[in-house]
This record gives structure tokens, C-alpha cells and sequence, in this order.
């Protein structure tokens, strides 16, 4: 198990930026008038909960950028978002469903 998890998610929520990390940050997208392909929403129109948004995502992702040595980082280097970066991270370290109960079983 990560052992630093513990750690990460109570500092995290002290800053409500858990929240970016459980629930995960979708950028704001709009579509434009008569339908057809979802689009970025230019930042001009964004609401205040949308920079919200984004602004506990990015500090999320600050802090768990803080904790990375450069093994780590090359896992997330490209992602921006918070919840893919931690779950990467996690599977790393703790493996996938299916890594954790073949370790189970062998127990």
C-alpha cells in the first residue's frame, strides 16, 4: 500500500482539493447553438464554480506534484488532471484489482 497516501489525503482535504482528486475535474466544455460537437468554453464565459473547479484541481495536482521524485513524475507527466494523476500513482504502487486479489489469495 502507499504509504504516504494517508498522509496526502488529509492534507488535501485541510484545502478541499480531495474533492478534485475523488470526484476528478472535467473542463468546461459548451455547445454551440443548433447542436452539434462539444467544445472548450472559452475561460470569459466561465461561472465562478468552474474556476473553482479548476483552481482545487490544480492545487491538488501542485501537491501531489510536490511528493514526486522523478520516477514518479514520469508516470504523470502527461496529465493535468488531479484524479488521473493519483490513480495512476496508485496503481503503481499498490497495483491493479486483479494484482491485489492474486496477493490476497496467496495469503
Amino acid at each position: 500500500m502507499y504509504h504516504g497516501r494517508a498522509k496526502w489525503k488529509h492534507m488535501c482535504a485541510k484545502f478541499m482539493a480531495w474533492m478534485a482528486i475523488e470526484d476528478g475535474y472535467t473542463p468546461p466544455m459548451m455547445t454551440f447553438t443548433g447542436g452539434g460537437d462539444k467544445v472548450p468554453k472559452p475561460k470569459a464565459q466561465w461561472s465562478p464554480q468552474e474556476f473553482d473547479a479548476i483552481k482545487w484541481n490544480n492545487k491538488a495536482m501542485h501537491a501531489i506534484l510536490c511528493a514526486m521524485d522523478d520516477n514518479q513524475y514520469k508516470l504523470i507527466q502527461t496529465t493535468r488532471i488531479a484524479k488521473e494523476a493519483w490513480d495512476i500513482l496508485k496503481t503503481a504502487h499498490e497495483g491493479t484489482e486483479v494484482v491485489k486479489d492474486s496477493k490476497l489469495q496467496v495469503l
